[in-house]
């Protein structure tokens, strides 16, 4: 799903996370706040962009050690702190 520069504002709703085939989600560049969802842990994610926004908290650890999401992690090591 692609929701990139759409003026979007409010919250990403946690039920996203349970969608069986979102593999790609880009919110980015919007006015999103509040907190990423947990649930989203439960989405094949192989592409999250959340930039631009105000989401704050806690990336789920199983999204982060995703080891091609945003090309996040260089030889294996993963760092849940420069997921975007």
């Amino acid at each position: 799903i692609n929701l990139s520069n759409r003026g979007l504002h409010g919250t990403i709703p946690g039920e996203i996370g349970f969608l069986p085939y979102l593999e790609v989600l880009n919110v980015s560049d919007n006015g999103l706040s509040g907190f990423l969802p947990s649930d989203l842990r439960w989405a094949p994610l192989t592409s999250l962009d959340i930039s631009g926004n105000r989401i704050e908290g806690i990336i789920p650890p199983t999204l982060c050690a995703k080891g091609d999401l945003n090309s996040n992690g260089r030889v294996d090591d993963f760092d849940c702190d420069h997921v975007a």
